[in-house]
């Protein structure tokens, strides 16, 4: 399977990072195309961890291996659960040694920029190498990881991506809020409101929902979460409309909250319908609608997973106080510098051919579509940080957060997102969520001598 997996993820990055990356027929932006390369080496990493936790794949994995490669635990109850943990310790250590290794690069000319871009082979083939020297690493290694280190660095990304969540809500309504002054244009108004009324609208569609199929009974705890959820909705679009906010942030409005209230209630509501008692979970006895529940959340932490990833790369000068590629020229003015040398050519100041030599320069450039060349357009090193983090959480995401079931019908499989570990972390995520956006909305009313357009 290695080589057949090795070959795939060959080819795939292989024609994401050719010098003009055509697999569909159009030329990408070499840092984007080096980006989406890594993610898809993360995503086949992913898949084939997930695949794992069957435990057919175990007992076949212990059967080919005579019995070396036993990962079961103690208690009989983990079935692939070690596997996994091997298939994301291998990809962190991967992005690990990749980081260590871009420290201080600051342009893609040097030896090892042009590692981070290219030599896809032994990158590769070293990718390949850890997952399956992992297999040979005892039990109780990946017990420790699982426990400890791994919990650790997932509990970073989460917070890393609560974060970015909440950069995001404010930069998409300034954004909007900027073309719609510079541009006069109603559509950008449009759908700065649309946008704002409809995930609100969402919002209280989904705590509806959830106090219909999750609240009723003796589901006290759920309809704790619910409400306390929607008290902290309610508050967190007062707090983004009081007038003290406005004195400070006058482009804070409804679209920003709308984002973070729609997030959470979202988080909530993964949080109860993953609940290990068919009680207050009426998705629990239904295997087809919980299939259907991992394979939507799991395309959606994928989504989230590259999100985070590469926007935390390209922002890494703001989190960490680094420069590198802050102000990297992505894109000239072609057409005015063109009108400019037509009308030297024009005065007879340049010859004719001045235009044609400019025109070949042009063309050459969107062959090439290079946007390192003056410069790296992202911290390498810290991009490669963020996979390995990311690494750690999903190895925390398929092993329910070290808490593993099996459904007690005979085929023991192991149960996705469902222990109360898992709706623990879901409903804190939430709460931060809203706490953390409130502290941005109130901070420079209370510490108005800070000079906060400079913080994340």
């Amino acid at each position: 399977m290695g080589g057949v997996v090795g070959c795939l993820a060959t080819e795939a990055v292989c024609c994401f990072t050719s010098a003009t990356c055509r697999c569909f027929g159009k030329a990408v932006r070499s840092s984007t195309a080096t980006r989406v390369a890594y993610a898809t080496i993360f995503l086949i990493n992913t898949l084939i961890a997930w695949i794992l936790l069957s435990d057919v794949v175990s007992k076949k994995l212990a059967s080919l291996t005579y019995g070396y490669l036993d990962l079961h635990c103690k208690d009989g109850g983990c079935y692939g659960v070690l596997a996994v943990q091997r298939m994301c310790f291998a990809i962190t250590v991967f992005h690990l040694v990749m980081s260590v290794t871009q420290i201080g690069v600051e342009t893609s000319t040097q030896v090892r920029g042009q590692f981070q871009n290219g030599w896809w082979g032994p990158k590769i083939a070293g990718w390949i190498l850890l997952a399956v020297g992992s297999f040979f690493i005892p039990n109780e290694f990946f017990m420790f990881w699982g426990h400890y280190i791994a919990l650790i660095g997932a509990m970073f990304f989460i917070l890393l991506q609560i974060i970015l969540l909440i950069d995001f809500a404010h930069q998409f309504s300034e954004n909007l809020l900027e073309k719609y002054e510079m541009h006069q244009q109603q559509i950008y108004l449009a759908v700065l409101v649309g946008s704002a009324v409809s995930l609100l609208v969402l919002a209280i569609v989904m705590m509806g929902l959830m106090y219909a199929f999750f609240g009723g009974g003796d589901c006290n705890l759920n309809r704790f979460f619910i409400t306390f959820n929607l008290i902290l909705s309610f508050a967190c679009v007062m707090f983004s409309l009081a007038p003290q906010v406005q004195q400070t942030n006058s482009r804070s409005g409804l679209m920003q909250p709308s984002i973070i209230v729609a997030y959470a209630s979202y988080l909530i509501m993964s949080a109860v319908a993953n609940e290990p008692e068919s009680k207050c979970n009426p998705i629990f006895a239904h295997q087809g609608t919980q299939t259907l529940t991992v394979v939507i959340g799991t395309f959606f932490t994928f989504i989230a997973i590259t999100y985070s990833t590469s926007t935390a790369a390209v922002k890494a000068h703001n989190l960490m106080g680094d420069d590198a590629g802050e102000d990297a020229p992505l894109i000239s003015d072609q057409p005015r510098r063109r009108a400019a040398l037509l009308a030297a050519v024009e005065d007879g100041a340049l010859p004719r051919s001045a235009i044609a030599e400019f025109d070949a320069d042009q063309e050459r450039l969107v062959e090439d579509r290079n946007d390192e060349a003056d410069g790296c357009a992202y911290n390498y090193a810290f991009f490669h940080l963020i996979f390995a983090l990311a690494g750690m959480y999903v190895a925390m995401l398929l092993t329910n957060w070290n808490v593993v079931s099996a459904v007690d019908n005979g085929d023991e499989l192991v149960q996705i997102g469902k222990s109360w570990a898992a709706v623990w972390v879901k409903v804190v995520s939430s709460w931060m969520v809203v706490l953390l956006y409130s502290w941005t909305l109130w901070a420079p009313v209370w510490f108005p001598d800070r000079d906060w357009a400079s913080a994340v």
